[in-house]
Order: structure tokens, then C-alpha cells, then sequence
């Protein structure tokens, strides 16, 4: 996933809205006629409020003269949904989805709508709920366990309903599958439940979720980490999604185009830093923002490059932030000192933006040891995507 460009980051052709504040799902970013698709007929209107009447749930049945029609009832929802994605009330849009799933729940348009917001919420929860510190990633003190298990459980069980058990064809509702099971069986580990946790952590790679490495430090599995079965299990799909990750590194790489690139821009102590400071070696040059769920969710799988490689590799965070210029720095400082991030960041500008031609964040170049661009990357990567790029130009270093 990729998010939109913030607005006063962004290209001067862009209609992207203001970027949300951290830890905001963005729902307002999502037209309610896109998640319902409705073609709205001013006579099905309906009054707010009456769709939720004993007559609304009854148009639902198989009522041979209902007062409301499931249109008329779909036209009132999104009249709702218009007004909380307004406020931004992520909340107040998954209850009144929610109430348009229990009055029409044979519908997809309205099913679909729940089940994004419904993982989109749970995601953000889950990040919102972990901090970092010397030790590695913990809860926060005031996490409401049960009630981070309690909804990603629900959400499994809507995603079972919508969707089926079996895996998609379409790509994106796999990988939607993937992380709703992925959720499900953190749920199951955080209740102590390991032999149903492993069993849908299978599940959940059957499906394409592709993030097994470092799952033995998540706190959702503390509660199982010991168990030699889970242990197993990770270094299995470890090792097979190591290998098949390497497989087409290289033919990635190969068929991307170079592309010129070059920076020149300020640190967070205002000292330049450019690109020419790392010659001769590989670089990783990120281009991201705090108010990006998918960029916070790579910044570990990065200070983990950064750790495995050392000096060997050079990553460098390009941030963009909304406010003045002191508060963007602050932004990005309090960030990089709380999550222990162990490489440079520095302040973005309009003009390097448009020069790699920015259309979601994150967007993340690789660059060789000759100083090119081998690849362009745009949304999230897991730690083994990303590390198969960087060994593949480590490789044809080695090679030269």
C-alpha cells in the first residue's frame, strides 16, 4: 500500500488532500463513491435517520412491497458516510457501515467498504499500540489487549463472510485476505493460543503474506515465542520466501530503467548532506513521511539493513512533513529519536520530489555503487523484499 502525497509536499499537478495527522487511517482521503459505487437517484432519497427504521431492515427481506428499497437505503448510508469522512471519524464510518452491513448484508459494495476500514483500522491500532526502545518493539502500558484481539478477530470473521476462506483471485483482496489472517493469528498468539496461532499463520502464507522474519520479536506471540513449533514454522517461511524474493531481485533490477538522480539537502542540524557523500557504496534512499502508516510500518525493516550491512550500505530518509520549517524538523527529530532510527534523515524539497516523479509514498530508490538508480520502488516492502534488492547490488559489486 501507498499513500497519497501530502498536499504542500506535493507536485504542483497533484490533487491529493492534506496529509493526516500519525496514526490516522486517512479515511477521508477514500470517496464514499468509490467504496459504494452508487448511482444516486434523488427520487430513492430518503431522510437520515429513517433508514434505520423497523421498514429499512424489512426492505431488506424478500418484503414483495417494502416502503424502502435497498437503494433508497443505500442512498441514506452514504449521506451518513459522507457527513463522518467529512469530520474525518473513522469511527462513526465503520458504525455506520456496520449498520448498512446488518440491514443489506447480501450486499458487496457495502461488505467490501467494512472490511477496508474494518483492516485499516485494525492495522492502525496494532502500530498505534507498539512503541520501540533499546530493548526492541513492546506495548505501550495502556494497550487494550483484549480489545485489539477482540476486533481483529471480528474482522477475520467479516473477511471469511465477504471474501471465502479460499484465496482470492484478485490480487488485491488476497493480500487484504493475507493481513486479516496475519491479525488473526497475532489474536490467537496474544491469547496464548499457539497451536491455532501457527496453524493461521500458515493460512495466512498460503494467502501471500510475505512478512515472517522477525515475527519471534512481535509482542502479539510473546505468549508462544518458546514454542518450537512456532519457531519452526517462521524459519521455514523465512527460508522460502528468502529464496523466492532472490529469484527475482535480479530480473527486477534488470529490466527497471536507470534513471539520473542526485540531491543536495539539509539534516535535521541543517548540515548538507548529498548523494555524492556515499560514492562507491550502495544506497537506499527512502522518501517517506511520519503521517504515513506503510512508511512508519518499513522504518524498521530499514534500521535492520542498516544493522545487517553496516557500512557496507547507506540509507538516507528524504521527509516531508506539513508546517513551517521548524516544525517539520521537529516532527521528524521526535520520530528518529523515539524509534531508534540509525541512519540520516533529512528535510525534503519540492524539486527532488519532482525530479523522481513522487506519486504515493513511500517511494524508495536503490541505488548502485556507481552512483545510478537501479530501481524504483512505490508503497510497502517486507524486510526480505527489500534486503533481496539490496544483496543483488551487493552481488554485482562483488561481481565487478
Amino acid at each position: 500500500p501507498a499513500d497519497a502525497v501530502p498536499a504542500d509536499a506535493a507536485p504542483a499537478d497533484s490533487s491529493s488532500a492534506d496529509a493526516p495527522s500519525a496514526g490516522s487511517t486517512a479515511a477521508a482521503e477514500i470517496t464514499v463513491e468509490d467504496e459504494l459505487g452508487i448511482a444516486r437517484n434523488p427520487a430513492d432519497d430518503v431522510p437520515l435517520g429513517q433508514e434505520t427504521s423497523e421498514v429499512a431492515v424489512a426492505a431488506n427481506d424478500d418484503n414483495e412491497d417494502p416502503e424502502l428499497t435497498p437503494e433508497q437505503i443505500k442512498n441514506a448510508i452514504n449521506e451518513k458516510l459522507r457527513v463522518a469522512m467529512q469530520d474525518r471519524d473513522v469511527e462513526q464510518v465503520l458504525a455506520v457501515l456496520e449498520n448498512g452491513h446488518a440491514q443489506l448484508p447480501k450486499d458487496q459494495d457495502i461488505g467490501m467498504a467494512l472490511l477496508r476500514f474494518s483492516l485499516q483500522r485494525d492495522l492502525t491500532m496494532a502500530q498505534a499500540n507498539l512503541i520501540m526502545d533499546e530493548e526492541g518493539t513492546k506495548f505501550s502500558d495502556d494497550t487494550d489487549k483484549e480489545a485489539l484481539a477482540a476486533n481483529f478477530l471480528k474482522t477475520a470473521l467479516l473477511a471469511e463472510d465477504i471474501i471465502g476462506a479460499e484465496r482470492s483471485e484478485n490480487p488485491q483482496l488476497a493480500q487484504m485476505q493475507s493481513f486479516v489472517v496475519f491479525n488473526k493469528a497475532r489474536a490467537l498468539g496474544l491469547q496464548g493460543n499457539s497451536d491455532d496461532a501457527i496453524t493461521a499463520l500458515r493460512q495466512a502464507y498460503d494467502l501471500g503474506f510475505d512478512q515472517f522474519p522477525g515475527l519471534s520479536k512481535d509482542p502479539f506471540f510473546a505468549g508462544i515465542v518458546e514454542n518450537p513449533q512456532f519457531t519452526g514454522l517462521i524459519d521455514e517461511m523465512t527460508g522460502k520466501l528468502r529464496e523466492q524474493f532472490r529469484e527475482t531481485a535480479r530480473e527486477e533490477i534488470a529490466q527497471s530503467p536507470e534513471m539520473e538522480f542526485d540531491f543536495e539537502l539539509p539534516d535535521l542540524e541543517n548540515n548538507p548532506v548529498k548523494l555524492a557523500d556515499f560514492a562507491g557504496k550502495v544506497v537506499i534512499v527512502d522518501f517517506w513521511g511520519t503521517w504515513c502508516p506503510p512508511c512508519r510500518m518499513e522504518i524498521p525493516h530499514f534500521i535492520e539493513l542498516k544493522e545487517k550491512y553496516k557500512d557496507d550500505l547507506e540509507i538516507v530518509g528524504i521527509s516531508y512533513e506539513n508546517g513551517d520549517e521548524a516544525e517539520k524538523v521537529k516532527i521528524v527529530s521526535d520520530f528518529v529519536a523515539e524509534n531508534g532510527v540509525n541512519y540520516p534523515c533529512v528535510m525534503g524539497d519540492d524539486a527532488t520530489q519532482q525530479a523522481v516523479q513522487i506519486t504515493g509514498f513511500p517511494t524508495t530508490l536503490f541505488i548502485d555503487r556507481d552512483g545510478k538508480v537501479r530501481l524504483k520502488i512505490v508503497g510497502y516492502h517486507p524486510y526480505l523484499k527489500l534486503e533481496s534488492y539490496v544483496a543483488a547490488l551487493m552481488d554485482e559489486g562483488d561481481e565487478g
